[in-house]
């Protein structure tokens, strides 16, 4: 069998850009088969098909078997869990034409906002601590001069640099879109291709960060 593979970068913030993307594939001929390291999306000939996203991680847990069984009794079957990025994703079975999961746009608006509004708020902090990480933990051993001495310190500058300089726009991004939301009462449609470039990027800088920081971590502890 021929497969096709696609990159798949979307966040629970993006999961209707997601459902939207992977319904894109699905109209040209090509369905869901699973997710390779959770970023890398398999795809394998299949017409007639459609795909359901949504954020209920628990599910993608398989914490939750009678949520599961409700989707497949509406005609949807469950694809590999997807973990990494708290959603969960479901493809309709062949030659079923499956009941909507979600009837409800307001109810999926108050569950979206309050599962992923405070996760949101956690990850915002963590980028904060991440800034303020060298004076609360480097800052024990060397003064802020001995510290720019340091091997690793311009890396752990340029790191710090670009999370001042793309958080606020992330930021922006996440209220704009949940401002809508609200606006609208539900959650608001999104079109996949502009959330994929914007969630590509995302996943760029943060490896980027995630390496700068690494290797100033090394070279700042080297000398300890």
């Amino acid at each position: 069998m021929k497969y096709k593979f696609g990159f798949f970068p979307y966040t629970p913030l993006d999961y209707k850009a997601a459902q939207d993307y992977l319904d894109h594939k699905a109209a040209q001929g090509w369905v869901l088969r699973r997710l390779l390291l959770g970023y890398f999306a398999q795809f394998e000939p299949a017409q007639g098909r459609r795909h359901f996203v949504d954020v209920c991680s628990y599910a993608s847990f398989g914490a939750n078997y009678d949520y599961i069984q409700l989707c497949s009794d509406a005609g949807w079957e469950l694809i590999p869990p997807t973990d990494l990025h708290y959603m969960v994703i479901f493809r309709s079975k062949p030659g079923v034409d499956p009941q909507p999961i979600q009837s409800d746009p307001a109810f999926e608006w108050k569950e979206f906002f309050r599962k992923q509004v405070l996760q949101r708020l956690i990850f915002a902090g963590l980028y904060f601590l991440l800034f303020w990480l060298p004076e609360l933990v480097i800052g024990n051993f060397y003064s802020w001069a001995e510290f720019a001495a340091l091997p690793g310190f311009p890396l752990l500058m340029l790191g710090m640099i670009l999370t001042a300089t793309v958080c606020p726009w992330q930021l922006f991004h996440i209220i704009s879109y949940l401002l809508q939301c609200r606006r609208l009462g539900k959650m608001a449609p999104q079109r996949w291709r502009p959330n994929y470039l914007r969630s590509t990027f995302n996943f760029c800088f943060a490896l980027v960060l995630t390496i700068l920081w690494c290797a100033a971590m090394i070279g700042a502890f080297s000398l300890l």
